[in-house]
């Protein structure tokens, strides 16, 4: 019976550990605090690359839970689609428009006169590839409103030029 108890615990151990790394290699990169140098040092790296078109998932989740494809030509949004339809999105979810949005997260967050208590936790992980942000979580308290926004990159692919 000891011998069942213990050969339990360590099958269970396992699938922990296995599930801590089945996680990890899914976000591929670790989180970093979204810095000034970080942010401009990735956005570098991304406009060197010159992609004229690209496509990717994007997972928002927070208050709302989306789920969008985004496909973009000569450096233009030409589609976005949630489960196969056509829909409108208020922001610009380009690549240059979520480094954009990081950007004035930051310049908010650090906005004169806000207590550190009170200031959104920017945190980012950069695709090391191609520079773009792979993962953004945003935890904020008021005067923000309070909860978190995160979003996700997956299945990035460029349109290469022939």
């Amino acid at each position: 019976m000891k011998n069942k108890t213990q050969i339990l615990g360590i099958t269970a151990l396992l699938l922990v550990c296995s599930g801590f790394f089945v996680y990890r290699e899914r976000i591929k990169t670790s989180l970093f605090p979204v810095t000034p140098k970080l942010l401009t040092e990735n956005k570098n790296k991304w406009d060197g690359q010159n992609l004229d078109g690209y496509e990717y998932d994007l997972q928002i989740r927070g208050k709302l839970r989306k789920d969008y494809h985004v496909v973009v030509e000569n450096r233009e949004v030409v589609a976005v689609t949630e489960q196969g339809q056509a829909v409108d999105v208020r922001h610009d979810v380009s690549i240059p428009g979520l480094f954009a949005s990081i950007e004035y997260d930051v310049k908010t967050s650090k906005a004169k006169g806000r207590s550190k208590n009170r200031m959104a936790k920017l945190s980012v992980a950069f695709s090391n590839r191609w520079g773009y942000p792979e993962l953004y979580l945003r935890r904020a308290s008021a005067p923000f409103k309070s909860g978190y926004v995160t979003w996700r990159i997956e299945n990035f692919e460029p349109k290469l030029a022939e």
